[in-house]
């Protein structure tokens, strides 16, 4: 089966295309097929895994198909299949905002949090938010610190997803298997891995890994800003 025609791969090489029309305020309908289970995780049985996971991505997919992500659910998946797991979350967030880093430590994941700026420039006051250049930094630091068999890059967004995947093969360990794993109807089709030689395979997270988002949450969809607003369980299910 070609991974190029199902749904879940968007047209566009955009991590934000698919944004179904509101219903209610605060909710949304789901444009797009979810599958009922993430996978396939076949590719990580008994392997030693690198989770590299752009949350404001992942987290604005989520929202757009009227869910929120659960990160506990994702984890137990992965330690499931995984021989092991080193699991590193990067996000942006407001300075001294600490919720999202006790929350992602405390499932066993490493935080990794870009502090928001807002600064005056040419084209005046502007706020500069978005994680990509510390998810590249800190890609290439872990991958040089320790070999991987497989390297998952858990985003839709293709510029980055094929940056990070092209100098994964170039600087990691020989035979290193580069993952995607993303969200339906926000994967750009530049990660296809039919397409695209730079992948070995795509993984879904299904609906087994999202919630319906909490009564009374505030969740913030504009690109360049944290896409996590909770209190400390915000990760949980």
């Amino acid at each position: 089966m070609q991974l190029l025609n199902l749904p879940w791969f968007s047209r566009s090489d955009s991590q934000f295309v698919s944004r179904p029309s509101a219903t209610l305020p605060g909710e949304r309908k789901a444009s797009a097929h979810v599958a009922s289970k993430t996978g396939p995780l076949k590719a990580l049985a008994k392997k030693h895994v690198l989770l590299l996971a752009d949350v404001e991505n992942l987290s604005i997919s989520a929202g757009d198909l009227g869910r929120s992500l659960c990160f506990m659910s994702l984890d137990r998946l992965l330690r499931g299949h995984a021989e092991d797991v080193s699991c590193h979350a990067f996000f942006s967030r407001k300075p001294n905002d600490n919720h999202l880093i006790d929350s992602f430590a405390a499932i066993g994941w490493r935080p990794h949090p870009r502090d928001i700026l807002i600064a005056r420039t040419a084209r005046g006051v502007e706020k500069f938010a978005n994680s990509d250049h510390m998810i590249c930094f800190g890609a290439g630091m872990l991958v040089a610190q320790k070999p991987y068999d497989t390297v998952v890059i858990a985003t839709g967004d293709g510029a980055l997803g094929c940056d990070l995947a092209k100098a994964i093969r170039q600087h990691g360990s020989p035979g290193v298997s580069v993952v995607t794993m993303s969200l339906a109807g926000s994967t750009s089709y530049r990660l296809n891995a039919a397409t695209n030689s730079d992948f070995d395979v795509n993984i879904e997270i299904g609906a087994d890994c999202l919630k319906a988002p909490a009564v009374g949450s505030r969740r913030c969809r504009i690109a360049n800003s944290s896409a996590l607003e909770g209190g400390p369980n915000a990760l949980t299910c």
